[in-house]
C-alpha cells in the first residue's frame, strides 16, 4: 500500500512523493535529522551543496555573497560540514 507521506509528516523536510511508509531510506531519515539539528549557516550550506528541500545547488562563489564571507571560509565551513556527515552516515550503516 502506498500512504503519501507528506501529508502524514509536513514537518519533514524533502519528502515531496508518494512512497511506501516503510520504504524511507535509512540514510534519509539520517539526513532529515541531522539537518533539523544544525546551525542555520550549516543548512544554508547543506541546502546549497545538495539541493535540500528544493533549493538551489550553489558553489563557493555563489554561497559566499549568500553568508557574506569568502570562498575559501565557504570551502572550510563546508569540507568541516561534510566530513561530519560523512562519519555520521557511517555509523548508521
Amino acid at each position: 500500500m502506498v500512504r503519501d507521506v507528506h501529508k502524514e509528516t509536513p514537518d519533514t523536510p524533502g519528502v515531496e512523493m508518494a512512497l511506501p511508509a516503510n520504504v524511507l531510506s535509512r540514510s534519509k531519515v539520517v539526513l532529515d535529522y541531522l539537518y533539523h539539528d544544525m546551525e542555520p549557516e550549516e543548512k544554508i550550506i547543506f541546502e546549497s551543496l545538495t539541493g535540500y528541500n528544493g533549493h538551489p545547488v550553489l558553489g563557493a562563489r555563489g554561497l559566499s555573497g549568500k553568508l557574506n564571507m569568502s570562498e575559501s571560509q565557504v570551502r572550510r565551513k563546508r569540507d568541516k560540514l561534510v566530513g561530519k556527515l560523512k562519519v555520521l552516515l557511517e555509523n548508521y550503516r
